[in-house]
C-alpha cells in the first residue's frame, strides 16, 4: 500500500475500520417495456459513473438466470425442435418467476455511505423494475432466522419457485465474499445427471459449454447492436439465447455469450463449433474483440492487427528459432513451422 498516494493510504484505512465494514444486499428485476431497453442501459450505465455500485454486476437474461436455476427442460420441447419455442420459454420463465433480465450486487461502506448508494439505486433503477434491498441473513439470532423466513415467504409470495429461492442465500453470500461453487454448477445444465450436491467434477461428469465475451462500449447504441448482431447467429445454429452484460467499468462491459450443449450428442457438438466459430468471427469484424481468447480461438487472437502479429512473429523467430515456447500463442509462428506443427491442440482448428 505504500505505492498509494497519501489520499489513498487514507481512505483504505478508513475502508479497514470496522465501523466501515458494512453491506447491503439488493437485487433488481427488469419488468419494463422492451421499448424501455436502452434507456434503461443509460441510466444503468449513469449509476455506475456516479459509484452508485461498487461491485461489477452481471446482468443476465432470461435464459441464462434459468440455467443457474433449474436443468434444460427437454419435455418442453416439441417434436424434431432443437431449441425451446416462445411459449415454451415464456412457461418455463413464469414456472420459476424469472423476468427478462437480472442482476444483484453488494453496497459496501459505512453507514452513510450505503444510504447515499441505496439512494442512487433506487433513482437509476425503479423507474425500470423491482429493486429489493435485504439486510443482515448471516445472523443466528431468533431475530436472524426469522428474517431469512421472511426473505424466502416474500420471494414465495412474489411466485419465485423452490428451485429460484434455493440460490438466494448462496448469492448473498457470494456478494459478501464467501466463495460458492453453487453458481459454478450450472454446466450440468444439459448434462444427464442431476447438479451436484458435493464435490464435482465438470470435466470427468461429461459437461459442455463453451463461450466467449466480446469487449463492447457501455452505451445503449453498442449494447443494443450486439445483442441484435449475435441473436442471429445463435438462431442460425439453434441455440437458446444465453448472455451476461458484465459490467467492466463506467464504460466497458463485457457481453458473456455461451451455448451448453450434450458432448454425447454428435450434432450438438458441431453446432456449437460452428456457433463459435460464427460469433467470435462476427464480433471481431465488428470491431468487439474478445476480453479473453482460449485455446480454440488463439491461433486467430491476433489476426484483426496484422502488422502487430508480424512484429510479434518476427521477435519469437530471433529469440525462439525453434518454437519452443507457447507454441502457436496467440496466432504467431515461426517461419520455419507451419500452424499444424506449431500448435496441434487446436480443439476448434482452422
Amino acid at each position: 500500500m505504500r505505492h498509494l498516494p497519501t489520499r489513498d493510504r487514507c481512505k483504505f484505512r478508513r475502508m479497514a475500520h470496522a465501523e466501515a465494514r458494512k453491506i447491503c444486499v439488493f437485487s433488481f428485476e427488469y419488468v419494463a417495456k422492451k421499448e424501455q431497453f436502452p434507456s434503461f442501459i443509460n441510466a444503468f450505465r449513469e449509476l455506475i459513473f456516479q459509484n452508485g455500485i461498487l461491485s461489477r454486476p452481471h446482468l443476465a437474461n432470461d435464459f441464462a438466470m434459468l440455467c443457474i436455476v433449474d436443468s434444460y427442460p427437454r419435455y418442453l420441447l416439441g417434436k424434431s425442435e432443437k431449441v425451446l419455442s416462445e411459449s415454451a420459454m415464456s412457461q418455463w420463465k413464469q414456472q420459476h418467476g424469472i423476468p427478462d433480465w437480472t442482476f444483484g450486487g453488494g453496497l459496501y461502506g459505512t453507514k452513510q455511505q450505503i444510504k447515499a448508494q441505496k439512494n442512487l439505486v433506487a433513482r437509476h433503477l425503479k423507474p425500470y423494475g423491482k429493486v429489493r434491498f435485504i439486510g443482515d441473513t448471516s445472523s443466528e439470532s431468533i431475530y436472524g432466522k426469522l428474517y431469512r423466513k421472511l426473505v424466502m415467504l416474500g420471494a414465495k409470495y412474489e411466485g419465485k419457485s423452490d428451485k429460484f429461492i434455493s440460490q438466494i442465500f448462496p448469492a448473498i453470500g457470494l456478494f459478501k465474499g464467501k466463495p460458492t461453487d453453487e453458481f459454478a454448477k450450472q454446466v450440468y445444465f444439459k448434462s444427464t445427471k442431476e447438479k451436484p450436491r458435493g464435490p464435482f467434477n465438470p470435466a470427468e461428469d461429461n459437461c459442455g459449454f463453451i463461450w466467449t465475451g466480446p469487449l463492447v462500449p457501455f452505451t445503449s447504441e453498442h449494447i443494443q447492436r450486439v445483442l441484435a448482431l449475435s441473436k442471429e447467429i445463435f438462431r442460425q445454429f439453434e441455440f437458446e439465447f444465453f448472455v451476461e452484460l458484465i459490467v467492466e467499468s463506467p464504460r466497458t462491459i463485457i457481453a458473456l455469450f455461451g451455448v451448453f450443449f450434450d458432448p454425447s450428442n454428435p450434432d450438438e457438438v458441431g453446432r456449437s463449433r460452428d456457433w463459435y466459430r460464427a460469433i467470435h468471427s462476427k464480433m471481431n469484424d465488428e470491431g468487439y474483440v474478445a476480453y479473453r481468447e482460449t485455446s480454440q480461438s488463439t491461433n486467430s487472437a491476433l489476426d484483426g492487427n496484422l502488422p502487430l502479429k508480424d512484429l510479434l512473429s518476427k521477435i519469437k523467430n530471433v529469440v525462439d528459432k525453434n518454437g519452443i515456447f507457447a507454441p502457436g500463442r496467440y496466432g504467431i509462428y515461426n517461419s520455419n513451422r507451419s500452424e499444424e506443427e506449431a500448435w496441434p491442440f487446436l480443439l476448434f482448428p482452422k
